[in-house]
């Protein structure tokens, strides 16, 4: 169970999160959405230790704040940033094997390529080489070889084709069932409705909404203030 109290960031003068509260239980999704500059990628950021932050964060009974991202990694937990982060200089195969974290798997990298058919057929490619779309199926497929049981995600199917998309949707169902409890970052509404359990409305960085897609749906008014353009 990952469970958030009270979760604020400051950006200098800049308050990026005030007093964000949730918890997500394994093998649930929350989907966080908001216009940008809501908070989304600080959240994110700031649950993986990238982003100094107040407040308590608990993982499966331990408190994650004040740990460097690679201890949190260590605990089960898998972070896809907006930005993707691939090793450009090293191939696609390269970067799939440090997602395993020094356990070479074949077996595992197999499964990679049947989830993405596309980069097997550039596995001795440069990542720098890729595609936005085709690193951005690097970084996901890359986070989950370690079999997260937490994944945070930013914006996964940002450049991607709709046929991509839903191969995303997929794998990430996937990964529900088998007890991954995820925390989605996603502009895209359809997806980000279709995937979630609960869903987190951000607004000038605090929680405005927080239920089931249907009620979010039912909320007209609600969506047009803090989310719809």
């Amino acid at each position: 169970m990952l469970t958030v109290q009270g979760l604020s960031v400051n950006h200098g003068a800049v308050q990026a999160l005030r007093s964000v509260d949730f918890c997500v239980p394994p093998g649930q999704v929350l989907t966080v959405l908001g216009r940008n500059g809501s908070g989304r990628s600080t959240l994110a950021r700031a649950l993986m230790g990238l982003t100094p932050a107040q407040g308590r964060v608990r993982w499966m009974g331990q408190d994650l704040l004040g740990l460097e991202p690679h201890q949190i990694a260590r605990l089960g937990v898998g972070y896809v940033p907006e930005t993707r982060d691939v090793f450009s200089l090293l191939s696609v195969e390269q970067n799939l094997q440090l997602g395993l974290r020094g356990k070479p798997d074949r077996d595992r990298i197999a499964w990679a390529y049947e989830q993405f058919p596309q980069l097997h057929a550039r596995r001795q490619t440069p990542a720098g080489l890729l595609s936005g779309g085709e690193q951005q199926m690097l970084s996901l497929i890359r986070s989950l070889l370690a079999r997260p049981r937490l994944l945070i995600v930013d914006e996964p199917a940002e450049g991607l084709a709709p046929q991509m998309v839903q191969a995303v949707a997929h794998l990430m169902r996937q990964q529900v069932k088998a007890g991954t409890a995820i925390v989605l970052m996603e502009q895209k509404l359809d997806l980000a409705l279709d995937l979630a359990d609960r869903v987190l409305l951000l607004g000038r960085s605090e929680v405005v909404f927080e239920g089931t897609p249907e009620q979010l749906l039912g909320a007209k008014v609600l969506r047009e203030r803090w989310l719809e353009v």
